[in-house]
């Protein structure tokens, strides 16, 4: 079985080209419609509306995080791929 990671990897290849073809303002309200349905997706089971509000808090805290350890990470492999493109680009033909 794939981790939770490797998951996430091949959901975000899937759809990325999708995606990348966007203008950046489209790819954040798609972003920004996406970890709100994800949030939406958790529901009252007790209706305690408070409760439920603190959870979705909680979850969004988390996902923040994760979203400013990603950035780094992700920033040195774009800049890897473009270093790559760049050599390769001068090398003569």
């Amino acid at each position: 079985m794939r981790s939770e990671n490797q998951q996430a990897h091949d959901a975000v290849d899937a759809i990325w080209p999708i995606l990348a073809s966007l203008p950046s303002e489209v790819i954040g309200a798609v972003l920004a419609d996406l970890a709100a349905t994800w949030l939406a997706s958790h529901q009252m089971l007790d209706g305690d509306r408070l409760a439920l509000e603190t959870r979705r808090s909680d979850l969004f805290a988390r996902f923040m995080e994760l979203v400013r350890d990603l950035v780094p990470i992700n920033e040195a492999q774009m800049r890897e791929q473009i270093d790559a493109e760049m050599a390769r680009r001068r090398r003569p033909q």
